[in-house]
This record gives C-alpha cells, structure tokens and sequence, in this order.
C-alpha cells in the first residue's frame, strides 16, 4: 500500500482525548480570569454607584449629620493659605457662628467632603487568592444650610433687639 493511503488509514483513536486533557487546564484558568474580572468591574461599577448616592445624600443637607454607613468621611475643606489655613478656617467657623452675622454669613471658604468608600474582590486560589481592593472617592462642595427667612420687623428685632 502507498505511503499517504497508509496515513489516511491509520489510528487516530485517543488524539482528541488527548488534546482535550491539555487545553482543559487553559480553559478553566481563561475562564477563572474572565469571571474574576467580570466581578472586580461589577463591585467597582457598584461601588461607584452607592458612594455617589450617600456621598449627595450627605452634602445636599449642608453635610449635617453622620456619614452614611460603610462611607469614609474627610474634611477637604483646602483655604488659600496653607500656613494659616486652621486658624482662618476657625476664624471663619466662628463668624458663621454669631447670632446675627451668621443669619447672612456664607463664609470665606466652601466646605467640602471627601467622601471614600471601599470594597474587596476575593482573588480565585487558581490566581493567587490574594483580595484586591476596589476603591471609589468623591470630593463634594457641602449645600449652604437653609438660612431663615425673616421679615423686616424680626430683622430689627433680632439686630436692635438688646436695646429695648
């Protein structure tokens, strides 16, 4: 029999178990990778998401109250001068604060919140199994806090209201 006949009947029985049983082991870690980051881009996508919601929720009020659950909170408040930056800072904190120049005060700076919040992505063992870590920060001007309305008559009172 001539030589290509004999190649075209011989036994190929077992080739694809065996190219099976190779490329399994790069199919399952492709696929371990694929899912791993499927996940990482879910939790930051998430991440993101649910930072932006409290970190509002948190400014739109002027920033009063606790931060949200689970929400890192700064002051990132930055004046001018950095040398002086407290002292002007409680400077202006305590002009806010007088009874009647505080009614109409804005203040010399914005306050400003920076707001983090973070999450792991657990590492599959066949990567590795160390977490990394997905991270998403926001800085944010706080809302000026709702001043009251007052009439002329409640303005003078509370401006000449020692004099009588």
């Amino acid at each position: 029999m001539p030589r290509p006949v004999r190649r075209l009947l011989r036994d190929e029985r077992g080739n694809a178990t065996a190219e099976a049983v190779i490329m399994i082991p790069f199919f399952i870690l492709v696929w371990t990778c694929v899912l791993y980051a499927a996940d990482g881009w879910g939790t930051a996508v998430r991440q993101a998401a649910e930072t932006r919601r409290d970190a509002w929720a948190h400014v739109l009020p002027g920033c009063e109250g606790r931060a949200p659950e689970g929400l890192e909170l700064s002051d990132a408040t930055n004046p001018p001068f950095a040398i002086l930056g407290d002292a002007i800072l409680a400077i202006d904190r305590v002009l806010r604060d007088l009874p009647i120049l505080g009614d109409y005060y804005p203040g010399l700076f914005v306050e400003e919140r920076e707001m983090i919040r973070r999450a792991t992505v657990e590492k599959p063992a066949a990567l590795g199994g160390d977490d990394a870590e997905a991270r998403h920060r926001l800085v944010l001007a706080c809302n000026e806090v709702p001043r009251p309305d007052f009439g002329l008559a409640e303005l003078a009172e509370r401006v000449f209201g020692f004099l009588w």
